[in-house]
């Protein structure tokens, strides 16, 4: 991750960080230089608390050295902080069907910067990784969920409003329609 995190650094390529597991074998250097300069950067809750023990910094102190800090926060969504902003709360997608919280994370990131990377607004992006994220917790295993545009944006809808599902719709309605898997 460091040797990664230092290429981007001098070819000038926007990078994520994630220091998750990692973070307890990494020095306070070391884990200075993974964070210093991420674009965005993804913790859950009890990274979050690691890595400002590990850094020494304070959450200021990291916000000045990141473009965005995620934090996830299980059943009750993520937040989203900035520099100089409010930090915003994104609420999870609910559901009655929890399976295996297994690859939630990697969803969330996978939904969050899929969104970044077509311009979408961080909030929206991070809307759009919570609902991915809820996908994967009804699924046993990691690579089981399917992506149905259309439940999908049914549940971004009943979630965040009319508006958030009016944002993700054009890149919602992109995603290959696949047949159903049935082993």
């Amino acid at each position: 991750m460091l040797r990664h995190t230092a290429e981007c650094r001098v070819l000038g390529i926007p990078f994520v960080a994630d220091p998750s597991q990692q973070l307890a074998r990494l020095d306070r250097e070391e884990t200075r230089r993974l964070v210093v300069g991420a674009r965005h950067l993804f913790t859950n809750i009890s990274e979050a608390a690691l890595l400002l023990e590990r850094t020494g910094w304070t959450r200021d102190e990291v916000l000045s050295r990141v473009g965005a800090w995620v934090t996830t926060h299980g059943a009750d969504g993520a937040e989203l902080a900035r520099r100089d902003e409010p930090t915003e709360h994104v609420p999870a997608v609910r559901t009655p069907d929890a399976v295996d919280p297994t690859g939630v994370g990697d969803a969330l990131r996978s939904g969050f910067l899929a969104a970044v990377a077509r311009g979408l607004p961080l909030t929206t992006a991070l809307r759009l990784g919570c609902a991915m994220a809820t996908l994967v917790l009804e699924s046993a295993g990691t690579q089981e969920y399917q992506i149905v545009p259309t439940d999908l944006l049914s549940r971004l809808l009943d979630a965040y409003g009319p508006g958030e599902a009016a944002a993700l719709e054009p890149m919602l309605a992109e995603l290959p329609r696949l047949p159903e898997y049935t082993g």
